[in-house]
């Protein structure tokens, strides 16, 4: 297949204040350089910050949200909002998720407000004033989750079908750092990493790393029979689905 070099351009990842730049050319092709790009749904940025896609995806997902109540005006049954926003709406903001979940408190937040305002509208419907709604209680009354713990559930999920092999990717199976208990009661599945920057440490597979050490020890990520790591247990690992909390 050949490229389309009329849609092709290049963009240069750095996090210094002074970076060398190059021209590149396909075939002779000079390409256009960009400061963002769009690839698989993901907005980069030369920094690696996601802020520019959080604002996408946010707005995206108001403009569908405002949509979805104006057309719903007359729907009086709360499960078809709950089942309207999960399909609609939900989607743009964990799409992905795995690759580009925030650690910045303020890109969390804004977030979070899509589906507050989404709770808020509920409350209206139930005959609340907009800003006297009880979000908390709308939210239990819904089973609606935050969307920081969904974006938890999705990276528990990743790992668990990368070290199960139920993803086939060995680059990123080779990068994940298994420890080897020897001498030490941690029973953490994964060794800790040292990092020199803030960046690197909240980076995709170092975070999914980290929260699989808070799993509890009856959810077991690696299969059964289970390798070295899991030598000095004293009872086989039950691994289930049912044990999978975070499939949901």
């Amino acid at each position: 297949m050949s490229l389309n070099l009329s849609k092709c351009v290049c963009i240069s990842f750095y996090r210094i204040s002074k970076p060398i730049l190059h021209d590149y050319s396909v075939r002779g092709v000079p390409l256009s350089g960009t400061s963002e790009v769009r690839d698989l749904g993901v907005f980069f940025t030369p920094s690696l910050s996601w802020e520019l896609h959080v604002q996408h995806i946010c707005n995206s997902a108001l403009q569908v949200l405002g949509f979805l109540f104006r057309a719903s005006k007359s729907f009086t049954d709360l499960n078809v909002l709950k089942l309207l926003y999960c399909c609609l709406v939900r989607p743009h903001l964990e799409y992905n998720s795995v690759v580009w979940s925030p650690h910045q408190q303020y890109l969390k937040d804004n977030i979070e407000k899509i589906q507050r305002r989404f709770l808020r509208l509920v409350g209206v419907r139930l005959g609340f004033r907009y800003l006297d709604v009880p979000v908390q209680e709308v939210s239990r009354l819904l089973n609606l989750p935050s969307m920081e713990s969904r974006r938890v559930s999705q990276d528990l999920l990743f790992l668990y079908k990368l070290v199960r092999g139920e993803l086939d990717c060995p680059d990123l199976l080779e990068r994940i750092n298994f420890r080897v208990p020897f001498g030490t009661r941690s029973r953490a599945l994964f060794a800790k990493t040292s990092t020199n920057t803030l960046y690197a440490a909240n980076s995709s597979l170092f975070r999914v790393q980290r929260l699989g050490n808070t799993l509890p020890d009856h959810l077991d990520l690696l299969p059964y029979p289970a390798l070295v790591i899991q030598i000095s247990c004293s009872k086989p690992p039950i691994v289930t689905r049912d044990h999978l909390w975070l499939v949901q």
